[in-house]
């Protein structure tokens, strides 16, 4: 068996709550894994890092020191932020054996990148208040409604955020009472599932744009059950069943109300219910996070390497390292010029 020490960029007390819940059978084994979600064990052969390592009690920045008790090539980092939100240094990411991120590789500059997108944290089902809930029924709950939408009035230049926000608020006066439209700042919901478990469509715009990369935004959608009206990765029928999604695009408001209105009227939820359940069971086997990573560790763990050294979180790394710090600036100031870091890549 391969004892996996899986940790993330949460506070250390909901991480065993908010991870549990994704382990199919209930009990901590995955195939020839097994899993751990305690930050202090050294008791591991694979380090499983999602987006960084867990921050001390209380603290937001890492400082964070893992002394390894596996081998460094058996380390993973996990890293879903696109690169129009966050570019890692390659002198910090080179702590880690293996890094999985859909960024292009000149963005990362890793010697073994996993270049595919990361499986996913469901937020449908996760309270938002607490966040240490997860429940994804094994069917999508009955549909009694019609047309939703999630948006938070965060409106960064850098990203999608501010096109979305301004998106998202043209269409509810579009079309009224007929969108129902929730999220921070707008309709708040303890959980994501209010705004999707009843309603039959959704319309999800990434953040980011660019193929290969798909977040929640659209995995949700299946989750929920929902045939999604989609702004987003171009490239996802290489995922997902084509007829899973209906394409829109936020530059045409017209075009995309008159999409939306048309689908509704012809009932391509009732249509397409077959390839949604296709794409619901694709998310569910696929981009369940620990599921997705028992598999990829099972190919690529070496019981051989010599075990030993340390890992850094991000804030601990800048500090004991001054000058690879600044090497990694460096490169991320060059990096965010480039077009492989443009929020919108179509």
């Amino acid at each position: 068996m391969i004892r996996i020490k899986f940790v993330s960029k949460t506070q250390p007390d909901v991480i065993d709550a908010l991870w549990r819940p994704l382990l199919p059978t209930g009990s901590n084994r995955i195939g020839n894994c097994i899993f751990t979600f305690d930050i202090d064990t050294s008791d591991y052969d694979v380090l499983v890092a999602y987006e960084d390592l867990s921050p001390l009690l209380g603290e937001k920045k890492i400082d964070r020191k893992e002394r390894l008790a596996c081998a460094p090539i058996n380390t993973f980092l996990l890293t879903t932020e696109p690169a129009s939100i966050r570019i890692d240094g390659p002198h910090y990411l080179r702590q880690f054996g293996h890094v999985w991120t859909a960024k292009h590789p000149s963005l990362v500059r890793h010697p073994s990148q996993i270049r595919e997108t990361p499986p996913l944290r469901f937020f449908y089902g996760r309270n938002m208040v607490g966040g240490t809930h997860l429940d994804v029924p094994k069917q999508p709950p009955e549909k009694v409604m019609s047309l939703s939408a999630m948006s938070s009035t965060k409106a960064m230049a850098h990203t999608v955020h501010a096109q979305r926000l301004s998106f998202m608020l043209a269409l509810k006066e579009g079309l009224g009472d007929d969108l129902h439209l929730f999220g921070r700042g707008i309709q708040p919901v303890d959980d994501k599932a209010e705004a999707m478990a009843p309603y039959r469509y959704h319309v999800a715009v990434e953040n980011h744009v660019e193929p290969g990369h798909f977040t929640e935004k659209l995995t949700d959608c299946f989750v929920a059950g929902c045939l999604p009206f989609y702004f987003g990765d171009p490239t996802y029928a290489a995922v997902f069943p084509r007829e899973s999604v209906i394409q829109i695009d936020i530059f045409d408001l017209e075009r995309t109300i008159t999409i939306i209105r048309e689908a509704i009227a012809s009932d391509q939820f009732r249509k397409r219910k077959a390839v949604l359940a296709d794409a619901r069971r694709i998310t569910l086997d696929r981009f369940n996070t620990l599921q997705a990573v028992a598999a990829k560790v099972e190919t690529l763990y070496d019981p051989n390497a010599v075990r030993g050294g340390t890992i850094l979180g991000r804030h601990a790394f800048r500090k004991a390292h001054p000058l690879k710090a600044v090497s990694d600036a460096i490169f991320r100031a060059h990096s965010r010029k480039s077009p492989q870091a443009a929020s919108i890549q179509m």
